[in-house]
């Protein structure tokens, strides 16, 4: 017999794992927010690379929603392109993937960061420094201030240096909220249909 109700759930889990597949061609995003309060009234550059062996496959990294007191044009390296009006795309298409933006010191900065996961079996560093205005010195720290290093099949590895100007938190992705309010919703339609029996 044919069962009106059985079609709808199944329907409505076939559309949950379509919004669920989409999610899983990318990472998570992240939301970066850098205090350059200790330099105020200094200018330097905030300094995005994205790298790993030459033989990883294709891996991007999508930045965007700059804020932030920037200037001039931005330092592109081999696989990065964009600017922070526009958004910035950097791939593992050259030898070193590093995109830089000119910034005058004193308040907030802020970003957020989505990196695609990754093709092959290798794996790429997405990173995070401050430099002073003629790189000859880091800023915050004597290296990155932030490594978020992306393994194929296991979840993003985040390390921050100590005492690093830096907050990130992982935001969860418009499929992500989609996938748990279907879910909620076939759990609400399944038990409300088992009370019926």
């Amino acid at each position: 017999m044919f069962n009106m109700k059985a079609l709808f759930l199944r329907a409505m889990l076939a559309l949950a794992m379509a919004l669920g597949a989409s999610g899983a061609i990318a990472g998570p995003t992240y939301h970066v927010t850098l205090d350059t309060s200790e330099w105020k009234g200094t200018t330097g550059y905030l300094d995005l690379g994205y790298n790993g062996p030459g033989d990883a496959g294709l891996a991007v990294a999508r930045i965007g929603n700059f804020v932030g007191d920037f200037f001039d044009l931005p330092l592109t390296y081999d696989g990065a392109d964009g600017d922070v009006d526009t958004g910035v795309t950097i791939t593992n298409e050259g030898g070193f993937n590093f995109f830089d933006k000119a910034v005058v010191f004193g308040g907030l900065l802020s970003f957020d960061v989505v990196l695609d996961q990754l093709p092959a079996d290798y794996g790429m560093v997405f990173s995070i420094a401050l430099f002073n205005d003629d790189f000859s010195k880091y800023l915050g720290g004597d290296g990155n201030l932030l490594e978020i290093s992306l393994l194929p099949g296991v979840p993003d590895a985040v390390s921050v240096a100590p005492s690093a100007p830096l907050d990130v938190t992982a935001v969860p992705e418009p499929a992500d909220w989609a996938l748990v309010v279907t879910g909620l919703l076939l759990i609400g339609f399944t038990r409300r249909a088992q009370q019926r029996r």
